[in-house]
């Protein structure tokens, strides 16, 4: 089970958010994304959120629900809206022109509900991301209470998933450090780390003390996982096309990682499942849109190649 912000999206595709006439309308969150992909994997999910009482809000349901998965717990909100993203042109550096309208958005004053405990002390596992810990107090608390009480679920991940646009570096930092709980795994980017000025080896040292799993993913170095015990491993990148949509990348790479762990599979394996998702993920337009089935991305593992 996962708990996060669902956000409307306008994709303006490759032209410039003031000169555009059209949208293509979708939705994501990063929490939502992580949902999505896992489920297409296989996973049953049970997603908690909250929506406004508009088009967007009832388009975040159906979504989840057309792709398998447990959307009951989604809030309506009837005195807030649903969150925007707008999506515009590529930027140097492979990011993309984007634009967040969810200030007083149902997910920002979000409250969590008590089914939400319940359900945490249940589950198999339990995901979230940075994001959700700085869009207020409500959404915070419903992260803790998550890990608090899912703390006996076999797997429990975070994915630091900086975003400095919602606070600042400091703030990033004392979450990292919040976050760090032993049997938890936790997933950031190179780009993550830099971005709050730390390495990937500072993390690795932290994570070791606190018996925490790093998986630290680079588009140029592949990916490094540290685990408790001290050993570490280096999965080299898989070939990339040149991304159409970044975006959602890291979702699916955290995703695939679960699913694999969830089935025992080895580090290596479950990362290169992982690798293999992202690459998917980026070439289409969406945040989700190009996320593989559980027969593809075997496929892909097998050295086959997937099928539609």
């Amino acid at each position: 089970m996962t708990v996060g912000e669902a956000l409307g999206v306008l994709d303006a595709g490759e032209g410039r958010l003031e000169e555009v006439d059209r949208y293509e309308a979708g939705v994501a969150g990063a929490e939502l994304n992580y949902a999505v992909d896992l489920a297409r994997l296989g996973v049953a999910v049970r997603y908690f959120g909250a929506v406004g009482d508009d088009p967007f809000g009832r388009r975040v349901v159906r979504t989840l629900r057309a792709e398998g998965l447990d959307a009951s717990d989604v809030s309506v909100d009837q005195s807030r809206p649903t969150g925007l993203l707008f999506k515009g042109r590529s930027l140097p550096g492979g990011e993309r022109e984007v634009v967040y309208r969810r200030r007083h958005s149902a997910a920002s004053a979000y409250v969590p509900p008590a089914a939400l405990a319940q359900a945490a002390r249940a589950a198999r596992g339990v995901h979230a991301t940075g994001i959700s810990l700085m869009l207020g107090e409500g959404m915070a608390e419903a992260v803790r209470t998550l890990f608090e009480e899912g703390a006996g679920a076999p797997w429990r991940s975070f994915d630091l998933n900086v975003r400095l646009r919602l606070a600042p570096a400091e703030a990033w930092r004392a979450a990292l450090e919040a976050m760090l709980a032993p049997g938890r795994v936790l997933f950031a980017s190179a780009s993550d780390l830099a971005a709050i000025g730390l390495g990937p080896e500072e993390l690795v040292g932290r994570c070791r003390r606190r018996g925490v799993a790093a998986v630290v993913r680079s588009a140029d170095h592949g990916a490094l996982v540290a685990t408790a015990d001290g050993r570490e491993r280096r999965v080299p990148p898989v070939p990339e096309a040149v991304p159409v949509d970044p975006v959602g990348a890291g979702d699916a790479f955290a995703a695939a990682v679960t699913a694999w762990r969830l089935a025992d599979a080895p580090w290596e394996e479950a990362v290169r499942a992982g690798q293999w998702a992202g690459a998917m993920v980026v070439r289409l337009r969406g945040d989700f849109a190009g996320a593989p089935y559980r027969h593809e991305l075997e496929a892909l593992l097998a050295g086959a190649g997937p099928s539609r």
